[in-house]
């Protein structure tokens, strides 16, 4: 090989190095700006958030007229947790669900963060599903309608008078509600559901009950742990869905949530202690693209993640550097639009 040519050689790889280093650099400084990008929004999210979160308690779930309703409210700073100072007063209302119409309204002291305190539900209220809801100046959001505490409760007159048994009454009654992992139901991946059953005093109720396809049994499923418990399943989007109870509870018909055709899901396979691994899965008909999975908690980023996704991705996060409570693991695109999420309660 002439001298010539193995300069020649020489300045071409000198050349294709710097193109892949500077291509690298480029693609890196890209991520970052993201992840950055990420890192802010959150921040400046908790900070545009209440200051303050309220924790709602009823001594029941169903009431007579002409009963006291006893509460206990819990006001605490957001981020630490810690019983806040900020508010002096609590404002209840209780409004009817049927008619969205305030039916009751009352103002009370807050002590150290602490409110004790009863509501008379009066004779003229009417039969039917109410939601008691608490605020105070610093956990209202602005621009919505959304508030930080809310408990529904069932109103009847006169328990004793109906003609059913009172103990029947309240041994069939329960909240059955429903929880795709990463927020929604995919078509055509494996999807988890999570579920929790409570009775009217908002205690755990185990409970069995059935999936069905079109009125097809799919397979049966019961709560494992405290009226908790999860089913894996692929759903066909050609099929309808829906859970049977069984008995007592067989009186009601529940419908999945909306399942989507083009959508992303994440799930939490694995728990390390020092990491948590999560599951990726997209629809194959979806682009290739790059995506950041950000640990929070109260409004602090602790890690974030970046991949290449096609159809599934495998993410380890570490949470030896995060506190004590219920994470957000959040999935974004490049384009800060978030996919999905998963709350994990960390380091117990």
């Amino acid at each position: 090989m002439t001298y010539a040519k193995q300069n020649y050689n020489k300045h071409l790889s000198v050349f294709l190095l710097f193109f892949i280093l500077f291509t690298f650099n480029t693609h890196t400084q890209a991520r970052t700006k993201i992840t950055d990008a990420i890192v802010s929004e959150t921040h400046k999210q908790s900070h545009v958030l209440a200051s303050n979160n309220i924790y709602l308690q009823t001594n029941k779930g169903i009431y007579e007229t002409e009963e006291d309703l006893w509460f206990k409210a819990y006001v605490l700073d957001a981020k630490t947790l810690s019983p806040s100072f900020l508010d002096k007063t609590l404002f209840i209302q209780l409004i009817e669900d049927c008619t969205n119409q305030t039916v009751i309204e009352e103002k009370y002291e807050i002590e150290n963060g602490f409110v004790t305190g009863h509501i008379f539900l009066n004779d003229s209220l009417k039969n039917g599903t109410y939601s008691l809801i608490a605020f105070s100046a610093n956990t209202i959001k602005t621009n919505t309608k959304n508030y930080h505490a809310i408990r529904k409760i069932q109103l009847l007159k006169t328990i004793k008078e109906k003609s059913i048994n009172h103990q029947t009454l309240k041994d069939s009654l329960i909240h059955f509600s429903i929880f795709p992992e990463s927020g929604n139901l995919v078509y055509s991946i494996p999807n988890r559901v999570a579920f929790k059953a409570v009775n009217t005093n908002g205690e755990p109720v185990d409970i069995s009950g059935s999936l069905y396809e079109n009125n097809t049994l799919v397979f049966n499923f019961k709560s494992q742990y405290a009226g908790m418990g999860s089913f894996i399943f692929s759903t066909n989007p050609n099929k309808t869905y829906h859970i049977k109870l069984e008995k007592p509870y067989d009186n009601q018909t529940y419908s999945l949530p909306k399942i989507y055709n083009n959508a992303t899901s994440l799930q939490l396979i694995g728990d390390r202690n020092e990491y948590l691994i999560f599951k990726v899965n997209r629809t194959e008909n979806l682009n290739k693209e790059t995506v950041y999975l950000s640990a929070q908690l109260r409004g602090t980023v602790y890690n974030i993640a970046v991949g290449d996704l096609e159809t599934e991705l495998i993410f380890k996060i570490p949470i030896n550097d995060i506190p004590q409570g219920i994470a957000e693991f959040t999935l974004f695109n490049s384009e800060l639009k978030p996919l999905a999420e998963r709350l994990v309660y960390v380091n117990p």
